[in-house]
């Protein structure tokens, strides 16, 4: 069962991280002078189409990197290391690239977790633990980066900041892993007792457990969160026209309307997790409900 689980999860990830390595998505930038004090130095001043498409961004092989839209221009190839040295170059869109990893390491950490699930493991292993807790971490990730998107109307959720919430998630799930079957392994309840893993008592479903049901605390958080902004659309009256950041102006100010929905999602999410730590459910799953909620009614309310 073991080895099942590491072959799927290592073939998995090598041809997954073949495959985003190999076929990138790629990105036309513009660049033009930066500080004045500092001629040589090129800023970043927008995009351009690429050929073949209307859009910014194309996925093409590494070794045939696409061309701009307008020949005429002929941009270059800028590597990551490499600092801006004309107007115009094809980059590397690396936010797209860490998307795309991360919905691959998301999708086989719940696949071999689900081969646990159903074959039932007596032994843990440190591959599986890191990779559904990578698995979990990531999914918490995006939660953030789509509360990022909604309180910065897409204007905040950059390349750059995409991928450093995705590795920063990565990284808390590598963590979180190899904590996690550490202490199952090697931990005993008394001094003196035989450790876990020589007495073959090691619950396997238990790994995990709690950043699993801490990210379900979270996802129920955002449900909680969507259900309180679906009530106040009720109380926003008339709409006025469109924001400049491309969200819907309304005829009056909303400012009441958004902190009572803040307060109310708020006061929810603390009512059900209280409930649950008292009947005496999963804690993790408390304790996730009642932070997102918190944060959520708080974004929410300002």
């Amino acid at each position: 069962m073991i080895l099942l689980q590491r072959t799927v999860y290592c073939v998995g990830l090598l041809l997954w991280l073949s495959y985003v390595t190999l076929c990138p998505t790629w990105i036309g930038r513009i660049y033009g002078p930066g500080d004045p004090s500092d001629p040589g130095k090129l800023r970043y001043g927008g995009v351009f189409a690429l050929q073949g498409t209307k859009e910014v961004r194309k996925r093409a092989p590494i070794w045939n990197p696409p061309r701009a839209s307008k020949p005429a221009s002929a941009p270059s190839v800028r590597w990551p290391w490499q600092r801006p040295s004309r107007g115009q170059h094809v980059e590397l869109a690396l936010g797209r690239m860490a998307s795309r990893l991360s919905v691959g390491l998301l999708v086989l950490g719940l696949v071999v977790r689900g081969i646990s699930w159903v074959g039932h493991p007596k032994q843990p292993d440190l591959l599986v633990s890191v990779a559904w807790s990578i698995s979990l971490s990531l999914v918490l990730a995006w939660c953030c980066i789509l509360v990022i998107i909604a309180g910065t109307a897409g204007y905040g959720a950059t390349e750059g900041v995409i991928s450093k919430v995705l590795v920063v998630g990565m990284a808390v799930g590598l963590f979180y892993g190899i904590t996690a079957y550490e202490s199952s392994v090697h931990g005993s309840s008394k001094v003196g007792t035989v450790p876990a893993r020589l007495s073959g008592q090691v619950d396997v479903s238990k790994i995990g457990s709690g950043l699993f049901w801490f990210t379900i605390g979270i996802v129920f958080a955002g449900c909680v969160t969507m259900a309180g902004g679906w009530l106040a659309s009720f109380f926003r009256g008339p709409k006025a026209g469109i924001t400049g950041f491309g969200t819907t102006r309304y005829a009056r100010d909303q400012t009441c309307v958004d902190i009572v929905a803040g307060l109310g999602i708020l006061a929810v999410g603390w009512i059900l997790g209280i409930a649950l730590l008292r009947f005496r459910t999963r804690r993790a799953l408390s304790i996730g409900l009642i932070a997102g909620t918190t944060i959520l009614g708080i974004l929410f309310a300002f």
